[in-house]
């Protein structure tokens, strides 16, 4: 392996397996979509220019290059414009990395930044569920069963706050605030980002259910779903 491409795969090395998790505090899917969208830019780079892996370098990549790629996610590999985004990003957090600890790709990553993110011009229609169609679902689970009370509450919980699933797994019981007028849960969102969402009154209320069946006595640090 020349020595061009020795130092490109050094630093994706380095952004994936430190940077990313251990600086930037990425969380695990992320820097798995990182991965996926460096591999895939990587790969492409191997196709478009004939080059085999081992040859690949910083040499390779230009502000062409990286529209022609572009092109490529949405027309031969019908990438939505959301997916396409999220690739261009990954590249250029990538490069930008790399441009910090060599100042020479400082112009490479200058040119591939000023690549703009696309505009879905799609209408977005928002869905709801009818009353009835939420009736039928929350009437799925047993509640006389340990299970049937725990996922009745969750499903509640994830439709009052609109929160992931995993953002509501992720929930401690010292993220509940239960106390005055306005009562709300805080959600550690992506990024490690929080944000305060308040709660129904009936939402409360089987809460207030919830935890004297399952943490009578926990402590704030107990995960409010038991793993």
């Amino acid at each position: 392996m020349k020595n061009d491409a020795l130092s490109f795969y050094r630093l994706v090395r380095d952004f994936l397996t430190v940077y990313l998790p251990k600086q930037r505090g990425a969380s695990p899917n992320t820097a798995k979509s990182y991965k996926e969208a460096l591999n895939l830019f990587i790969d492409y780079i191997s196709m478009a220019q004939g080059r085999p892996l081992a040859e690949i370098s910083f040499g390779c990549i230009s502000r062409h290059l990286v529209d022609n790629f572009l092109l490529w996610l949405e027309t031969e590999r019908k990438y939505s414009v959301s997916s396409r985004n999220q690739r261009i990003s990954a590249v250029k957090s990538f490069l930008r990395f790399a441009a910090e600890k060599d100042k020479t790709l400082m112009p490479l990553y200058l040119d591939v930044e000023a690549v703009p993110k696309k505009k879905d011009t799609r209408a977005h229609v928002i869905e709801f569920f009818s009353e009835h169609a939420l009736e039928a679902i929350l009437a799925q689970p047993n509640r006389s069963k340990k299970n049937g009370h725990r996922d009745l509450f969750f499903m509640i919980l994830m439709y009052d706050t609109g929160a992931r699933a995993q953002e509501t797994l992720d929930l401690r019981l010292g993220d509940i605030c239960l106390g005055g007028s306005s009562p709300f849960v805080i959600l550690a969102g992506k990024g490690a980002k929080t944000r305060c969402v308040p709660i129904m009154e009936k939402t409360c209320s089987h809460l207030e259910s919830y935890q004297r069946r399952f943490h009578a006595t926990g402590n704030s640090d107990d995960y409010l779903f038991l793993r």
